[in-house]
């Protein structure tokens, strides 16, 4: 028999005899598993709960002194959960158990506030400062902190950033938030300020709610901002500057908010401050200089205090007069006007040009699927503007952003007569969009239709539209065009008729340049005797659109209503259309009738 397999056949016995997994024979040379279990032969395990542990009987094979650990634990009888959650760290970063002393190990698992998802990077890193309690409790803070997320591996940090970990600022979850945790240790790292500030905040037990946008804002002025906040928590108690520093993260951190209240906080009773305090208009109007004096800002509904504190902030003086004036009209707008929406105040209108009459206007223009004002480019419109844009088809307000450069009544002017006749209705392309406006510009469109076209018969305002959507196409037929239905043909026409250069010309030909005539022709059998009979006729049924729309109504028909059809055509183009008269179920009887 081969020696070789004699040897592996004893070999797994003995791995079975000594508990542990076969398996590990694809994970290490024979030689180590031998001698691990002669290992545990000659050291006894003290509890069998490693026989049905894949990570300790791995531990146990790849580092010899691994069994005088664990047996240390079975007898001290520790947190075998968070001891196995260790070695899984141990082996994942390819480390060893022994590289570390025993005294520190059972250390770790004796420290009950510690989180095993720590336990590995406390071993590594922080060993040299668990002598202090109170650095053991720091670290151990710090550490559990960390470990409240997933996102970041410990091993990602910087000397630094780890340093960081042996100071009293990190373990509040407002303080210092989970979320962007790496980014905001890089901002800590970096300023030694904002790291002075947060302790402040620790050691007062001012838990601000912090974020990264907060961190980059207070880091721009750290040193000033917790000096005032320093002279302002010395006027008050501290309950009250926590509310306070509530309203001041909410207003971006300004540093002129500090400088507001500490100059005026000792002066003010308690009972005030708490009413500041109480609700972010309120400590916005006191900041700037309680601009509203009469409103009730306690009476706010959704969306009103926005407005009301961008209004305050950005000395809007004569809105905020306007609202003081009229309580009952503006606290009557409902929260879905656009008078709420930060677009509208923001960048569209200037409320201090505001009426009585226009928030009364307001009550009535809601923000819903209709309403398209937020495609406006961005720039300060009159509220009559905004007024004529409301709720109207998205291509007008196209359009309207390119008349930008009139002046406001000659734009006005412009898009009115657009929107009373509801011209744009149809979808609109860019290109038709940009042709439209640099004729628009030069005049408006009943101007345009009285001193250019007013010689076309039964012309429409819609199709001077059409006309200055082609007009570089359709200029030079202008003069000779008399007729609508000249105009409509052409104009339907255009990329057919544009390399010719007069209206007599198509009209003559007409039958050769009408490509939907061509189909009708083959499709109808119409001798050329027959065409030539009634030539007029055919010219004039073609002007007016015939071809095309017979023509799309036949290919979608059966065989026998193509049949009835084409006498309905052919009487029409006899001239003898309006002659016929029938009834349900004797069209073609009749229309089968020899015709004169």
């Amino acid at each position: 028999m081969n020696t070789s397999l004699i040897k592996h056949a004893e070999t797994i016995i003995k791995i079975k005899n000594n508990g542990l997994d076969a398996q590990l024979i694809k994970l290490f040379p024979l030689n180590e598993i031998i001698n691990c279990c002669k290992r545990i032969e000659d050291i006894n395990i003290l509890k069998d709960d490693y026989k049905e542990n894949e990570i300790f009987q791995k531990e146990l094979v790849r580092d010899e002194n691994f069994i005088l650990y664990l047996n240390e634990v079975y007898k001290k009888e520790l947190d075998i959960d968070g001891f196995e959650k260790l070695i899984e760290d141990i082996q994942k970063h390819n480390d060893m158990i022994s590289n570390y002393p025993i005294k520190n190990v059972l250390d770790i698992l004796n420290n009950s506030q510690l989180s095993c998802q720590a336990y590995y990077s406390y071993l590594k890193y922080f060993l040299n400062y668990t002598d202090s309690s109170e650095f053991k409790r720091i670290i151990t803070n710090n550490l559990n902190h960390f470990f409240e997320q997933s996102d970041i591996t410990f091993e990602t940090l910087t000397e630094k950033e780890r340093e960081l970990l042996k100071s009293n600022i990190l373990d509040n979850y407002n303080l210092v938030p989970i979320k962007n945790i790496k980014e905001i240790y890089e901002i800590l790292v970096n300023n030694e300020e904002l790291r002075k500030f947060i302790l402040f905040l620790n050691d007062k037990k001012l838990y601000l709610p912090l974020n990264l946008d907060l961190y980059e804002m207070i880091a721009k002025n750290a040193k000033e901002i917790r000096i005032l906040i320093e002279k302002i928590v010395n006027k008050v108690n501290d309950e009250i500057v926590y509310k306070l520093l509530l309203k001041w993260l909410e207003n971006d951190c300004k540093l002129y908010d500090l400088k507001v209240l500490e100059s005026k906080i000792g002066d003010i009773d308690i009972e005030k401050i708490k009413d500041i305090a109480s609700n972010k208009s309120k400590y916005i109007n006191f900041i700037y200089g309680n601009k509203l004096k009469q409103f009730p800002l306690e009476l706010m509904q959704d969306g009103m205090e926005e407005l009301i504190i961008y209004a305050i902030s950005n000395n809007k003086n004569g809105f905020l007069r306007l609202i003081e004036n009229n309580i009952n009209d503006f606290l009557s707008i409902p929260s879905n006007s656009i008078l709420y929406d930060k677009n509208f105040y923001i960048n569209y209108i200037n409320l201090n040009s505001l009426t009585n009459k226009h928030l009364n206007e307001l009550k009535t223009m809601i923000i819903d699927r209709d309403c398209n004002i937020d495609i406006l480019d961005n720039q300060v419109y009159t509220f009559e503007e905004i007024k004529t844009l409301y709720k109207v088809n998205k291509n007008y307000i196209y359009l309207y952003n390119n008349l930008l450069d009139l002046k406001i009544d000659e734009r006005l002017l412009r898009i009115r007569q657009f929107i009373k006749k509801d011209l744009l209705k149809e979808s609109i392309e860019d290109w038709q969009i940009e042709n439209l406006t640099k004729l628009i510009k030069i005049k408006p469109l009943y101007m345009w239709l009285e001193q250019d076209f007013n010689k076309i018969k039964d012309i429409k305002i819609e199709d001077v539209v059409q006309i200055l959507i082609n007009y570089d196409c359709i200029q030079k037929f202008i003069p000779e065009i008399m007729n609508q239905n000249v105009l409509l043909y052409i104009l339907r026409n255009i990329d057919n008729v544009s390399n010719y250069d007069n209206v007599k010309y198509i009209i003559n030909n007409i039958e050769d340049i009408d490509v939907y005539w061509k189909y009708l022709k083959k499709e109808m059998n119409f001798s050329e005797e027959f065409i030539q009979k009634y030539k007029e006729n055919i010219n004039e049924f073609l002007l007016n659109n015939g071809a095309e729309l017979a023509y799309k109504y036949f290919k979608d028909r059966n065989i026998e209503q193509k049949e009835s059809f084409k006498l309905i055509v052919k009487s029409e183009l006899m001239g003898e259309f309006k002659k016929l008269k029938y009834h349900t179920n004797d069209l073609n009887r009749e229309i089968d009738y020899k015709l004169n």
